[in-house]
């Protein structure tokens, strides 16, 4: 059976894409996943961003998997 991990990387800025291979790369060491895809949300492309933490997590729910870079935001969930 193959499986698939989707995962959206909730960052400030579009320099935290160089995260991606690190984190694919973490992931695939331990876990037993055939196929890893990370994508970033680019949420400062929307008109009307989402402000606070809870509201960007909001709008990335539908992964499974949510990295949060701890600088991104000072924000606590």
């Amino acid at each position: 059976m193959n499986k698939e991990l989707q995962c959206t990387l909730l960052s400030d800025g579009s320099s935290d894409k160089a995260l991606i291979p690190i984190l694919t790369w973490l992931l695939e060491q331990h876990l037993n996943i055939c196929t890893i895809h990370i994508d970033r949300a680019q949420l400062e492309r929307l008109p009307h961003p989402p402000k606070t933490l809870i509201d960007k997590i909001q709008y990335c729910y539908n992964t499974y998997l949510l990295p949060k870079r701890a600088e991104a935001n000072r924000e606590t969930l």
